[in-house]
């Protein structure tokens, strides 16, 4: 039996890799861009090229309940060795954790990367120098055109981000044996299991400004409040938020198949349902708890083997836990950029056949309802028990990893849903009757006008810069505990904590910490 659960061990790491490295790489559309190359958009790809996500809108944050190391710590001794007079089990958690401040993560939601690794983007105006000389270099160097974000044409000034992430909560696990219910030897090792995380999590990415000269004398006034105007109708960055609430109720059925002098070989198989809200495209890096408002089904594998010859005063353990979430599609408002044109949501553009000097913000026209497609969510523990009667030390390494979302558009925005109705605004003057459009303009510059009202279409999307990227994070853990068995009930407390880095700029480095209590009767 050892022998079998050494090989179910090494199956389960071979399995592991199997389901990271199959990453879902999926065309965003037929429309050919010459913006991107043809590599695996996967942390995974041994020989992708090294370079930080940019330009995005949207980041899936690793739910703070999501760890199996959390959740198996100490719970794993009682819960599957029951003894004939207990059929029941529950524990506590209450877990903390927060990000910790990084360049790299600021970069994802930044408009491109520049080469010295600066956070700090510059905002100014056509007309910010003292001298034509000097308004030409200044529209040379600079990263925004403050007349995109509203605000006046001799305007200047910096502005960074730092994005921040706070969760807190606890979780209510309770587990029972079905074969109290269903006198049947063949569920006799089997149970069924449910737990409910509540959960407040507080988002903000720290907007800052500095050296700001010649602020607008009507609102918006400077760079904060450009981004943040009521005018914008999604994407705004603006102060803290928060949300807190249930996140889901999961549901879990397994049967363990060995659980017997230390020696574990358990398997689980549950649904995951959604009781909290969706992120608000409204607001950039919006807080949302769970999985996004989408239901999941969840599978799992828990193994342990001891690895020292006598365990009768203290047992040496090698572990491995490994537990995926299928997550089901939804439908979700995103916002976008255009093709080649990092942060292209935040410039101005123009009704066709519409007045030349009634614009709309980017971001109210290119954000629209998709179908989220997530795919699959996996956190993987692996490391070293030390365990005694009354006592158990857990030290070890976990990796958590998800793929591409897929986003496809409920409808085809043709020109009759008045789509291409739209174009990037450019410049008029008093002989100019209707809108005029400078479609090759970017985020920091206004090009020459079009000879013809150019509008954008669905094949000028970017789909890359609304969707999660693929990550996977790397994590160090251990915990500690007591252990205590009485006649009828017995119960265990103890607590861990972890340091969280992701392999990419997709996701938070994070640190945290788990107090836990339970008790099988």
């Amino acid at each position: 039996m050892r022998n079998r659960i050494i090989c179910l061990c090494t199956f389960t790491f071979l399995l592991f890799s199997y389901v990271l490295v199959a990453d879902n790489c999926y065309p965003d559309s037929s429309c050919a861009s010459q913006c991107y190359y043809s590599y695996p958009d996967s942390p995974f790809y041994r020989y992708r090229l090294k370079k930080d996500k940019t330009s995005q809108t949207f980041m899936f944050l690793h739910p703070a309940y999501q760890q199996t190391a959390m959740r198996q710590s100490l719970w794993h001794n009682f819960v599957y060795n029951k003894s004939k007079k207990q059929n029941n089990a529950f524990q506590l958690i209450a877990f903390y954790e927060q990000s910790i401040d990084s360049k790299s993560t600021a970069k994802y939601f930044l408009p491109f990367q520049k080469c010295n690794d600066d956070t700090t983007r510059f905002v100014a105006g056509d007309q910010a120098g003292i001298n034509t000389q000097d308004d030409e270099r200044i529209r040379r160097i600079r990263d925004i055109r403050a007349e995109w974000l509203g605000l006046p044409e001799n305007f200047s000034g910096y502005f960074s981000i730092n994005p921040q992430q706070r969760q807190a909560g606890f979780l209510i696990e309770y587990h029972t044996d079905l074969g109290k219910f269903i006198d049947i030897e063949f569920l006799k090792d089997f149970w069924l299991g449910i737990s409910v995380p509540v959960i407040g999590a507080e988002n903000k990415l720290n907007l800052e400004q500095c050296t700001v000269k010649n602020p607008d004398t009507k609102f918006p006034h400077d760079i904060v409040e450009a981004f943040c105007q009521p005018r914008w109708n999604f994407s705004k960055i603006c102060s803290t938020r928060s949300t807190i609430g249930i996140s889901e109720v999961s549901i879990r059925a397994g049967k363990a198949y060995y659980s017997r002098d230390n020696f574990q070989l358990i398997y689980f198989t549950g649904l995951s349902i959604p009781t909290s809200s969706r992120q608000d495209a409204e607001y950039m890096f919006d807080s949302y708890i769970g999985y996004n408002g989408h239901f999941g089904i969840e599978t799992g594998l828990n193994t342990q083997i001891v690895l020292n010859k006598d365990d009768s005063v203290y047992a040496i353990c090698f572990f491995a836990n490994v537990e995926t979430v299928f997550l089901f599609t939804n439908k979700q408002c995103r916002t976008f950029d255009l093709k080649c044109k990092p942060w292209s949501r935040f410039m101005q553009f123009v009704r066709k056949d519409g007045p030349p000097d009634v614009t709309c913000p980017g971001v109210n026209i290119l954000t629209m309802k998709v179908r989220v497609c997530p795919y699959n969510m996996t956190d993987f523990s692996a490391g070293w028990r030390i365990k005694s009667e009354n006592f158990e030390f857990e030290i070890g390494y976990s990796l958590w990893g998800h793929s591409n979302e897929k986003l496809k558009f409920l409808k085809y925005w043709d020109e009759t849903m008045g789509f291409q109705e739209w174009g990037i605004t450019g410049t008029y003057n008093a002989q100019t009757s209707t809108a005029v459009t400078a479609s090759n303009s970017t985020i920091n510059c206004q090009a020459s006008n079009d000879h013809e009202f150019t509008p954008i279409t669905q094949c000028d999307i970017d789909l890359n810069s609304g969707k999660a990227r693929s990550a996977i994070n790397h994590k160090a853990h251990f915990s500690i505990g007591a252990l205590h068995e009485g006649n009828n009930i017995n119960a265990f407390f103890g607590g861990g904590a972890f340091v969280e880095l992701p392999q990419e700029n997709t996701a938070l480095n994070r640190w945290g910490f788990w107090l836990k209590c339970g008790a099988v009767f």
